[in-house]
């Protein structure tokens, strides 16, 4: 790292914005420094720092016009842990709760998790199924609303510009839905998704419609399993046609990944990520 760096902690947006405006290419804005450390990417000539932990209301999670809104700077351990999340969002608290171990979950945060764009990360597929939605912050004050499976370009490249910062993520407040997250790695505990699963859908005198299900790691973004939400389609929970489910999230991996040498173990990962996520589903009043 340069000595010439230099390190600025805003206190409020309008401070923020200041940053923004006077930001560049080598101008790094981060908060936790999870995923920056590691890579060693703060060796690489920043010229400076822009720390996002102090920025005022930056971290809040609350109900606001029929969402539920979570500030980029909320911590992995504060969303896992927040009745709000929990209620309405449960597929992010899940994996929120099972990110790293419990000092990076104080630590990392969910606008640095998405801005980082892995395929690995364990927000973004919870996020794309519940239909969030990101706000990014300019230069300018102004804001500009993104899907948040549209804010991934490429592996750990996201759309964010120079001169923008992710604000917050927005979840649509919907009645009857249920939601989960399930994933496995290379080992029980602190570990990276080999391959994880999220589902959002909604339940009504236990039939199940509009479901939303993806699968991460398998590619640059969240991958949409269409065909295993179509058996979902007004099936009900005491009769669901577990087989065929399964089946079609088995057949999506292998669409995905056709000729990478994890495809055979992750054809009989998947199957159990999928019995998993529909226990959750199904339990979901003795949950909450």
């Amino acid at each position: 790292m340069s000595i010439e760096a230099i390190s600025l902690m805003p206190k409020n947006k309008e401070e923020l914005v200041k940053c923004l405006s006077h930001a560049d290419e080598r101008t790094c804005f981060a908060a936790g420094c999870t995923d920056l450390i590691p890579s060693q990417s703060y060796l690489k000539g920043f010229s400076a720092f822009v720390d996002l932990t102090h920025v005022c209301n930056m971290n809040l999670i609350e109900i606001a016009e029929d969402c539920l809104v979570i500030g980029a700077t909320a911590t992995f351990a504060d969303i896992a842990k927040n009745p709000y999340v929990q209620s309405y969002a449960n597929a992010l608290a899940l994996a929120a709760s099972q990110v790293g171990s419990s000092q990076i979950r104080n630590r990392a945060t969910i606008g640095g998790n998405v801005a980082n764009a892995s395929p690995a990360a364990d927000s973004l597929p919870a996020l794309v199924s519940l239909d969030a939605t990101a706000e990014v912050l300019g230069c300018d004050e102004s804001s500009r609303m993104i899907p948040v499976m549209e804010m991934i370009k490429d592996i750990n490249v996201s759309v964010l510009r120079p001169r923008e910062v992710i604000w917050a993520f927005r979840i649509p407040l919907r009645p009857h839905v249920r939601s989960a997250f399930v994933k496995v790695g290379g080992r029980k505990r602190v570990t990276i998704s080999r391959l994880n699963l999220a589902m959002s859908v909604e339940v009504t005198r236990n039939r199940l419609k509009r479901a939303r299900i993806y699968l991460g790691t398998l590619g640059p973004r969240p991958l949409l399993a269409d065909k295993a939400c179509q058996v979902c389609e007004n099936a009900v929970l005491e009769s669901f046609p577990l087989d065929l489910f399964l089946d079609a999230l088995a057949d999506k991996v292998d669409e995905a990944i056709p000729t990478r040498p994890s495809r055979a173990y992750k054809r009989v990962a998947v199957r159990g990520l999928g019995q998993d996520i529909l226990n959750l589903i199904a339990s979901w009043e003795c949950l909450h």
